[in-house]
């Protein structure tokens, strides 16, 4: 998470309220928003951020307040053909999903991030968003390998590939 969506987290939980983070973690076609946006959601309603420009926002809200209050991570997809799109007013078409989880569990790895960027050094953030593993996730500083959070052993090896 960015320093300003820390920020959001942070005056969120110390009002008493639980926060989850939905992102965009997979875009095909064309999208309002690029992988990697970000749309914070509190227990009590508050809303920060965006997935999609608009067209999702509620139904990611609805997935986000569940998933505060169950605990269960989930991968979310949403889509509409070009010219599905066009016949209803919407500018564009595409597939996006959207990956849900608590903040909490984003923010036990942001320190490893927080320190990477400092560092200026090359690095990923890993995470599981399907399958039984999901919501593990782990950051990888080039050359070094993990450095916080875990991965399945099944994956870990590919990932780590795929990061350098």
């Amino acid at each position: 998470m960015t320093e300003d969506e820390i920020r959001v987290y942070e005056r969120w939980v110390g009002r008493g309220s639980a926060v989850g983070v939905a992102t965009v973690v997979s875009v095909q076609g064309s999208a309002p928003r690029p992988e990697g946006s970000r749309l914070l959601v509190s227990s009590d309603g508050g809303v920060e951020g965006s997935v999609s420009g608009g067209c999702v926002e509620n139904d990611v809200t609805l997935h986000t307040q569940q998933v505060i209050e169950d605990g269960s991570p989930r991968l979310v997809s949403y889509g509409i053909t070009d010219d599905d799109a066009f016949a209803v007013g919407l500018t564009c078409g595409g597939t996006i999903e959207v990956f849900i989880d608590r903040a909490d569990r984003i923010l036990d790895t942001a320190d490893a991030e927080r320190r990477l960027r400092l560092e200026e050094e090359l690095g990923a953030t890993a995470t599981v968003v399907e399958g039984p593993e999901i919501g593990m996730r782990a950051v990888i500083r080039s050359g070094s390998g993990i450095v916080a959070g875990e991965l399945p052993g099944g994956i870990a090896d590919g990932v780590l590939a795929d990061a350098e």
